[in-house]
C-alpha cells in the first residue's frame, strides 16, 4: 500500500484499507484466558466490557454504508465475543456482500448453520479457533463441550465448493 503511505507523507487525509468489526460482546465459550472476560481474575481491567453488548444492526448499516462512501475496500467480523451470536448476523453479511465488501470472518465455529456457511463461501477467508487436537483438551481451554461440532462445522466449510480460505 505504498500510495496510501505516500499519500499520508503529502497530508492527504486516506481511507483505511480494512476495518474490523466486532458485532457482539457475547460468547458462547468461557474461556478461562480470554482478554475481556478474565473470569474473576481482575475486575478492573474489563469492567467496561459487556457480553450484552450487541451493535444494532441500524447502526451495523449505517457504518457500512459510510465505509463504502469511503471506499474502504475489506472488513473483518471478528469479536470481544462470536460474532455468530449477533442475532441479525447473517443480514449483516448479506449487506456486506450487496454492498461489495471484500470480507473476513473470525469465529469459534461452534454455531455455524447452513446459511451462515452460504454466506461465508464468499469470505476471503474464514478463521475457527481450534487450538486443541481432542475433544478433552478442547474442554479444558474453552470450558464448553462442542468439539464434534466445531470439528464438522470445519469440514463443511472446507467441501469443494468453497471459495475462500480456511484456516485454524
Amino acid at each position: 500500500h505504498r500510495e496510501k503511505i505516500d499519500a499520508l507523507k503529502r497530508g492527504e487525509l486516506i481511507a483505511p484499507v480494512h476495518v474490523q468489526i466486532d458485532p457482539t460482546g457475547a460468547c458462547n465459550f468461557k474461556c478461562p484466558y480470554c482478554f475481556y472476560r478474565l473470569f474473576g481474575k481482575d475486575e478492573n481491567i474489563n469492567h467496561h466490557f459487556s457480553e450484552d453488548d450487541f451493535l444494532p444492526y441500524e447502526l451495523i448499516e449505517k457504518l457500512l454504508s459510510e465505509l463504502k462512501d469511503l471506499k474502504v475496500p475489506s472488513l473483518q467480523f471478528t469479536g470481544g465475543g462470536e460474532p455468530t451470536l449477533h442475532p441479525r448476523i447473517v443480514d449483516i453479511l448479506n449487506l456486506t456482500l450487496k454492498l461489495g465488501f471484500e470480507f473476513s470472518y473470525v469465529t469459534n465455529g461452534s454455531l455455524l448453520t447452513e446459511p451462515l456457511r452460504r454466506l461465508l463461501r464468499h469470505a476471503s477467508w474464514v478463521r475457527l479457533s481450534i487450538d486443541a487436537a481432542t475433544a478433552k483438551t478442547f474442554e479444558k481451554c474453552h470450558r464448553v463441550s462442542c468439539f464434534e461440532t466445531v470439528i464438522d462445522n470445519l469440514k463443511k466449510l472446507c467441501e469443494k465448493e468453497r471459495g475462500s480460505l480456511v484456516g485454524f
